[in-house]
């Protein structure tokens, strides 16, 4: 505990203000959903999960960060992470947040997985293929894969890649964006997600109810539903006027 504090410490920086932002990202209650007990890679397997789910958060700040090419694209992602959004080590509890909670809670705070998943979720928007990369360093907790950051593939023509295909860097959590020193990586690589989500709403009532989707979709998540099932339901109520998604939710949680 007491070194996460100091990494925290470490890494602490500056923030721009942002408030140009807020518009393009979703306002969410960051309500706290129990998502089980694992090692890391339960835990990436969980971000896959969330960046599918969530995806739909950040497709608008996703065109205003697209450069002329995948390396400039890649540079505005982690410029605007890392001078927009906190670093603060998690402690025993592991937190892991959608992109806008991520963006509620910038001021505060969050780990590397969180920012991964916020940059997954820009580069799945702007169908770029990448991997969240796993490590084990040999300062900290050496036998254990204790860090996450994406990296992007620098041939996007390929749908497969080797462990050793070269790549771009994102990862926020430095103040300067390089690689870290590593015993060992694993790539999990994230190809064009296909997710489907409700557009930000547009006032009170709006609000109400894709905040309580959310927690619903967070629910079913947490019961055992598959993200297919969960983008499916969503899919079934996009198809839908917005009058009739109270109907279909209480129909389902019969």
């Amino acid at each position: 505990m007491a070194q996460n504090v100091k990494i925290s410490s470490v890494l602490n920086r500056k923030l721009k203000d942002g408030k140009e932002y807020d518009k393009l990202m979703p306002r969410v209650s960051c309500t706290t959903t129990p998502l089980g007990d694992g090692d890391t890679f339960f835990t990436v397997d969980r971000m896959k999960d969330w960046i599918e789910k969530f995806s739909y958060q950040t497709e608008k700040i996703a065109l205003q960060l697209k450069g002329r090419t995948v390396e400039e694209t890649a540079n505005n992602i982690y410029n605007f992470l890392y001078n927009h959004v906190q670093y603060k080590a998690d402690g025993q509890l592991q937190q892991l947040r959608s992109p806008a909670c991520t963006w509620a809670q910038r001021k505060e705070g969050v780990d590397c997985k969180s920012y991964s998943v916020f940059a997954s979720s820009i580069l799945s928007n702007l169908g770029i293929t990448h991997a969240i990369r796993q490590v084990r360093q040999a300062y900290y907790y050496p036998d254990e894969f204790t860090h996450v950051y994406v990296v992007v593939y620098k041939d996007q023509s390929r749908k497969e890649h080797n462990s050793n295909a070269p790549t771009f860097l994102i990862d926020a959590t430095k103040h300067e964006n390089t690689e870290v020193n590593y015993l060992e990586k694993i790539d999990i690589q994230m190809g064009n997600l296909k997710h489907v989500g409700l557009n930000a709403p547009q006032d009170e009532r709006a609000t109400n109810i894709s905040r309580n989707f959310e927690r619903f979709s967070a629910f079913l998540l947490a019961k055992g539903a598959s993200i297919s099932e969960v983008n499916l339901i969503r899919i079934l109520i996009n198809i839908q006027e917005k009058g009739l998604i109270p109907k279909l939710i209480l129909y389902l949680m019969v």
